[in-house]
């Protein structure tokens, strides 16, 4: 699709490092909308350093109530930076659910032993993650405690803090407008809660078939074929054979 012209984007709530082994095997060079949203980047498949198109970085006030929300939750923190992540852990639960969350997301993180270590970073994170095994009421807790410092976001293992207003949907319409073009023009594909946004955003938002409930509700379709039986290249090849699937400009454009 990349050669015919039409835009090819990365959405994901991980972090860059963990998509560099992806943008690799595509072997183009594209955007991608990294951290939930929070940062949109150009990554390179020769090995190019990545390109830093837009980020939104949490606030000082809020990164101050996580931490304290972790501290009182007794919880393991992730702060995530651009191009590095580093967590606190104080006791071995904590380290063993972050070396769960290291082993699923791909990176491995600098770990300290105090969320007072993590304040004192220089740079300000594009999110926060706390690791729990009940991501849903910590979330519910969370967002009564921050009282709308952050986006709160409930994920399989952890809970995740970004700036208010900052999701995949918010990050697709400014990817499109800098590209001079409507979401109107966007398909895009989701299972996650983290996806709900950019469904509801695009011109045609596809729920994959083993998406959660709330998310084929946020969709215009759900597809009949799951992650696992190649959802999304099926879909675009329909989508193409429909003629529903093309550039919007000549190819040698930018």
């Amino acid at each position: 699709m990349a050669a015919e012209g039409v835009i090819v984007c990365i959405a994901t709530g991980r972090p860059a490092p963990a998509l560099e082994d992806h943008v690799k095997a595509l072997g183009i060079s594209l955007p991608c909308i990294c951290f939930n949203g929070a940062a949109v980047l150009r990554m390179h498949a020769d090995g190019r350093p990545l390109e830093s198109l837009w980020t939104r970085p949490l606030a000082a006030d809020a990164v101050a109530a996580v931490l304290a929300f972790a501290d009182a939750e007794g919880l393991c923190c992730s702060y995530s930076l651009l191009e590095r992540a580093v967590a606190s852990c104080a006791t071995p639960a904590q380290r063993a659910l972050l070396e769960e969350y290291m082993r699923l997301e791909g990176v491995t993180q600098r770990v300290v032993g105090s969320t007072a270590e993590l304040a004192d970073l220089p740079e300000p994170p594009l999110k926060m993650v706390l690791l729990t095994p009940t991501p849903d009421a910590t979330a519910a807790r969370a967002r009564t405690a921050l009282g709308g410092l952050a986006h709160v976001v409930s994920a399989e293992m952890h809970v995740e803090f970004l700036t208010p207003g900052v999701n995949k949907g918010a990050a697709l319409a400014w990817l499109c407008a800098r590209e001079g073009l409507s979401c109107a023009h966007a398909v895009t594909f989701g299972d996650n809660h983290n996806d709900a946004e950019m469904l509801r955003a695009a011109g045609l938002g596809c729920a994959m078939s083993n998406a959660k409930p709330e998310v084929k509700q946020a969709a215009d379709v759900t597809l009949a074929w799951s992650n696992a039986e190649d959802g999304v290249a099926r879909q675009c090849e329909k989508l193409r054979a429909e003629g529903r699937l093309r550039p919007l400009r000549p190819q040698g454009t930018t």
